[in-house]
């Protein structure tokens, strides 16, 4: 491709936002519109916007009480200002897109109508893998997925982990002669599998499997599930309940430091 064809490829993509809100001049208008005939990336981007856009245009209002909730959240009065001056009076060609941009992922991403101060408190860094050891072999029917799960997880593909360490768990408890056999190798799943939940937003299934990862007799696994139970609570708007949680972890070796810090955190978010 030419470099002034290129060039104007990349000018008239990041007119989309302005041309989703009706503030471009007539001949920029028609110029984006020629050009949309032929982008498949800006017909696809427009697509997926559509249901934040037509909120946004068909409801003015929508934008003031979101970046209001951004500036409570992130207590940034001068990035709420900067915001408000781009959309309002800054240069729509290239400015107005970007300030789009960071309305439409308040809109997209930020729970409506819910309270999301705890979820902020929330430390969700992903553990290590330090794999157990058990006596069973790689033969057995679970290991692959088990195998295939983690690979997902080290990737930071949480939610492809969460499925394959879910059929994991499945096929190795299907294969238990006894209740207490092969514990080490389920409980560190459930561990992982309670993480990948976690870390892929998928919060109602992460409390469940980490429910039953405190309540393992390996105190590593122990531990760790507790933590991030904790985090998965806060994460659901739940303080009380981490607090429960992370009162537990207050004498372990590993988390009882920033058990502390948090749950100090916590109560005195409680308090005001």
């Amino acid at each position: 491709m030419p470099e002034n064809r290129k060039h104007n490829a990349v000018k008239f993509c990041d007119l989309l936002a302005a041309y989703e809100l009706a503030l471009l001049e007539t001949d920029e208008r028609l110029g984006f519109e020629n050009h949309l005939a032929g982008c498949s990336d800006c017909l696809e981007e427009m697509y997926a916007m559509a249901p934040a856009m037509t909120e946004l245009t068909s409801q003015p209002g929508i934008y003031a009480d979101q970046a209001e909730r951004y500036l409570e959240l992130n207590q940034s009065e001068s990035w709420f200002s900067r915001l408000n001056q781009v959309i309002f009076s800054g240069p729509k060609r290239v400015l107005v897109p970007m300030a789009v941009a960071a309305v439409l992922a308040m809109l997209i991403f930020m729970p409506q109508g819910t309270d999301t101060k705890y979820r902020n408190l929330a430390i969700t860094e992903a553990p290590a893998f330090s794999p157990i050891q058990v006596r069973t072999g790689q033969q057995n029917q679970w290991f692959p997925l088990w195998s295939s799960g983690m690979q997902f997880y080290q990737s930071g593909e949480y939610d492809s982990a969460a499925d394959d360490l879910a059929q994991a768990i499945d096929l190795l408890t299907a294969s238990l002669n006894s209740p207490d056999e092969h514990f080490a190798a389920l409980d560190n799943a459930r561990l992982f599998l309670g993480v990948s939940q976690l870390l892929s937003d998928r919060i109602a299934e992460s409390l469940a499997t980490l429910q039953i990862v405190s309540k393992s007799t390996l105190m590593p696994v122990r531990q760790k599930g507790l933590w991030y139970l904790a985090q998965a609570h806060l994460i659901n708007e739940q303080p009380q309940e981490a607090l429960a949680v992370l009162s537990q972890l207050e004498n372990s070796p590993v988390y009882g430091s920033q058990a502390t810090s948090l749950m100090s955190d916590i109560v005195s978010m409680l308090q005001n």
